[in-house]
């Protein structure tokens, strides 16, 4: 079933040109994240490495004297 046709039987018509194509670069912007799946990860979890701490919703104190 066509994008074309799943919108007919949604929405009651067809989507617009624009829509249609909101709907394309939506769906490219979704694969890319997913794509980076891996590298996102990787990142995330290196971040957590060098982050600050946190009690009772501040920054705990850090500095070593």
């Amino acid at each position: 079933m066509t994008l074309i046709r799943c919108s007919a039987a949604v929405l009651g018509r067809a989507l617009t040109g624009e829509e249609a194509l909101h709907f394309a670069k939506t769906a490219r912007r979704i694969t890319e994240v997913l794509c980076m799946g891996p590298a996102l990860d990787a990142a995330h979890a290196e971040a957590g490495e060098c982050a600050v701490p946190w009690v009772d919703g501040k920054p705990a104190d850090t500095n070593i004297a």
